[in-house]
């Protein structure tokens, strides 16, 4: 049998662990839902699905384009590596999780460079 990819399974296995920290905002159904009604990711999907283009004019696409062949689709949710790729939406409740408590920039860009991320997340962290 052939042997399963474990960039899948990681990708599981991060929407998974987004599910059971504690009081976290948003829900892979979530995700998958509101992925599917924005804009900018619903084309991402759909070249995830079938082809990339070879040039994208729109600075807004750039950031996933240059990263296409670590983006993957697990159950609707876009993700890049084991990240999962937060809808403009939801970003904001995004932030306000990781902004509770106050951990510290360090600690706040550790965590998000762990399971999600956007164009920007970064600077929006420092912000």
């Amino acid at each position: 049998l052939p042997k399963q990819s474990t960039e899948n399974n990681d990708s599981h296995n991060s929407i998974l662990l987004l599910e059971t920290i504690d009081n976290f905002p948003l829900h892979s159904k979530d995700i998958a839902r509101i992925t599917a009604k924005d804009p900018i990711l619903t084309r991402v999907l759909s070249w995830a699905w079938r082809e990339w283009p070879k040039l994208v004019s729109d600075e807004r696409l750039k950031p996933y384009v240059t990263r296409q062949l670590e983006i993957s689709i697990h159950n609707g949710c876009l993700l890049w590596g084991s990240r999962v790729i937060i809808p403009f939406q939801t970003r904001h409740k995004i932030l306000k999780e990781l902004h509770v408590g106050h951990p510290g920039i360090v600690r706040m860009k550790a965590f998000e460079r762990s399971y999600v991320w956007w164009p920007k997340l970064d600077s929006k962290i420092e912000n």
